[in-house]
Protein backbone atom coordinates (compact mmCIF):
# COMPACT_ATOMS: atom_id res chain seq x y z
CA UNK A 1 0.00 0.00 0.00
CA UNK A 2 1.28 3.51 -0.65
CA UNK A 3 0.28 7.15 -0.44
CA UNK A 4 1.74 10.48 -1.24
CA UNK A 5 0.74 12.78 1.46
CA UNK A 6 2.37 16.35 2.48
CA UNK A 7 5.17 15.46 -0.50
CA UNK A 8 5.92 12.56 1.70
CA UNK A 9 5.57 8.95 0.10
CA UNK A 10 4.78 6.71 3.05
CA UNK A 11 5.09 2.77 1.74
CA UNK A 12 4.86 -0.71 2.96
CA UNK A 13 6.54 -1.79 0.51
CA UNK A 14 9.74 0.17 1.89
CA UNK A 15 8.98 0.71 5.57
CA UNK A 16 9.75 -1.96 8.42
CA UNK A 17 6.83 -3.23 10.03
CA UNK A 18 7.14 -2.75 13.63
CA UNK A 19 4.09 -4.15 15.45
CA UNK A 20 0.63 -5.40 14.57
CA UNK A 21 -2.99 -4.88 16.17
CA UNK A 22 -5.88 -7.71 15.18
CA UNK A 23 -9.22 -7.20 16.49
CA UNK A 24 -11.71 -10.55 15.78
CA UNK A 25 -11.64 -12.86 12.73
CA UNK A 26 -12.60 -11.37 9.25
CA UNK A 27 -16.28 -13.56 9.80
CA UNK A 28 -16.99 -10.69 12.56
CA UNK A 29 -18.16 -7.41 10.30
CA UNK A 30 -16.39 -5.26 13.15
CA UNK A 31 -12.46 -7.04 13.05
CA UNK A 32 -9.95 -5.01 11.16
CA UNK A 33 -6.09 -5.74 10.98
CA UNK A 34 -3.43 -2.56 11.46
CA UNK A 35 -0.16 -2.50 11.15
CA UNK A 36 2.48 0.66 12.41
CA UNK A 37 5.14 0.95 10.26
CA UNK A 38 8.32 3.42 10.42
CA UNK A 39 10.60 4.10 7.25
CA UNK A 40 13.91 4.40 6.10
CA UNK A 41 13.81 8.53 6.77
CA UNK A 42 11.97 8.00 10.49
CA UNK A 43 8.32 8.28 9.12
CA UNK A 44 5.66 6.61 11.41
CA UNK A 45 2.18 5.28 9.87
CA UNK A 46 -0.23 2.73 9.98
CA UNK A 47 -1.85 0.68 7.09
CA UNK A 48 -4.42 -1.17 7.74
CA UNK A 49 -7.97 -2.82 6.75
CA UNK A 50 -11.50 -3.72 8.10
CA UNK A 51 -14.95 -4.76 8.05
CA UNK A 52 -17.87 -2.43 7.86
CA UNK A 53 -18.81 -1.93 11.40
CA UNK A 54 -15.21 -1.44 12.06
CA UNK A 55 -13.29 2.40 12.20
CA UNK A 56 -12.16 1.24 8.71
CA UNK A 57 -15.77 1.28 7.32
CA UNK A 58 -17.28 3.22 4.67
CA UNK A 59 -20.63 4.21 4.15
CA UNK A 60 -22.22 3.48 0.93
CA UNK A 61 -25.41 6.63 1.20
CA UNK A 62 -27.90 3.83 0.89
CA UNK A 63 -27.68 2.85 4.77
CA UNK A 64 -25.11 -0.13 3.99
CA UNK A 65 -21.32 0.03 4.63
CA UNK A 66 -18.66 -1.92 3.56
CA UNK A 67 -15.08 -2.37 4.73
CA UNK A 68 -12.10 -0.78 3.40
CA UNK A 69 -8.39 -0.64 3.93
CA UNK A 70 -5.95 3.02 4.00
CA UNK A 71 -3.07 4.15 5.20
CA UNK A 72 -2.52 7.21 7.91
CA UNK A 73 0.65 9.18 8.77
CA UNK A 74 1.37 9.52 12.26
CA UNK A 75 3.17 12.13 14.39
CA UNK A 76 5.76 10.72 17.38
CA UNK A 77 2.86 11.67 20.11
CA UNK A 78 -0.31 9.69 17.77
CA UNK A 79 2.19 6.65 17.53
CA UNK A 80 3.13 6.65 21.49
CA UNK A 81 -0.87 7.07 21.95
CA UNK A 82 -1.79 4.06 19.55
CA UNK A 83 0.85 1.91 21.21
CA UNK A 84 -0.54 2.65 25.07
CA UNK A 85 -3.74 1.97 23.59
CA UNK A 86 -3.24 -1.24 22.38
CA UNK A 87 -0.37 -2.26 25.21
CA UNK A 88 2.07 -2.17 23.21
CA UNK A 89 4.56 -1.21 25.82
CA UNK A 90 7.77 -2.71 25.12
CA UNK A 91 7.63 -1.05 21.21
CA UNK A 92 7.40 2.09 23.35
CA UNK A 93 10.63 1.32 25.58
CA UNK A 94 12.23 0.62 22.09
CA UNK A 95 11.54 3.77 20.33
CA UNK A 96 10.51 5.80 22.70
CA UNK A 97 12.12 5.80 25.52
CA UNK A 98 13.50 8.68 25.98
CA UNK A 99 10.15 10.36 26.36
CA UNK A 100 9.64 8.51 29.19
CA UNK A 101 9.88 9.11 33.04
CA UNK A 102 9.05 7.42 36.03
CA UNK A 103 6.33 8.21 37.62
Amino acid sequence: MKIIFNRKIYDTEMSNAITFVRHSSQNNISWYHEVLYRSQNGAWFTAGEGGPLSHYGIDLGDGNKEGSSKLTPMSCNQVVEWLERHAKYSVIEEYFYDQLEIA
